[in-house]
């Protein structure tokens, strides 16, 4: 009985490495594979936002239903992160200040990846600390089990709890940029790239600002379309 115990244990633990290893074999796909000034143009859809259900910063529910029909930026972070999060926090405020007054149709949505302490209230008061405008860049938390599900099977992005106590959570630095119909057309890197040789490569969120923009042109087709 034990040894079946412990091998059911074992395939367990085997079946979760894959899939981790999947997921990150993805991301390094899509860092070696970054678009083409021709398929930028295009912004072919990179697959369908599923179903989700969030509670943002004053515990109103948010889900995919609720952002069809708008423009809207992802990204993942936590509010103990004190390196990348915040640099990405940061870069996502631009972000709203860029489109501020563009468009009433763009969306911005932060979802924590650390729930059991990244609660409404915590989330409530990192929005004020960084000056974000709640109505319309929500922070959003959400039960672990359906955290890994929306990130990893959803998104395609890697998540894993790095157990130390510095750098708990090991998340993707991506912005994930999603239609009006819920199909992702874009990740970008919120951090600085830099080539093998040192060099720093083209900024990656001027390229989403670009793209945020070919959308809003084509919106009233996808509109129709989607009618």
């Amino acid at each position: 009985m034990k040894q079946k115990v412990l091998l059911a244990l074992l395939l367990t633990a085997a079946l979760a490495t894959t899939a981790l290893i999947a997921v990150n074999v993805l991301a390094h796909r899509q860092d070696q594979h970054p678009f083409s000034s021709s398929q930028a143009d295009a912004l072919p859809p990179l697959g369908n936002v599923p179903a989700f259900a969030l509670i943002d910063q004053d515990g109103n529910p948010i889900d995919r239903d609720r952002l069809l029909g708008k423009i809207w930026i992802a990204d993942f972070v936590f509010t103990r992160c004190s390196g990348p999060c915040l640099r990405m926090t940061r870069r996502m405020r631009r972000l709203q200040q860029e489109f501020a007054g563009l468009s009433a149709d763009i969306r911005f949505l932060s979802v924590s990846v650390d729930p059991e302490y990244d609660t409404p209230q915590v989330l409530r008061q990192y929005a004020t600390r960084h000056d974000a405008d709640t109505e319309t860049w929500r922070f959003a938390t959400t039960q672990r089990t359906d955290l890994h599900r929306l990130v990893i099977e959803g998104f395609k992005l890697p998540l894993e709890d790095a157990g130390n106590s510095e750098h708990r959570i090991l998340h993707s630095d991506r912005f994930v940029l999603v239609d009006q119909q819920g199909r992702i057309r874009g990740y970008y890197h919120g951090m600085t790239q830099r080539a093998p040789d040192g060099t720093v490569l083209p900024a990656e969120m001027d390229q989403l600002v670009s793209d945020v923009r070919k959308l809003l042109s084509a919106e009233p087709a996808s509109q129709e379309g989607s009618s």
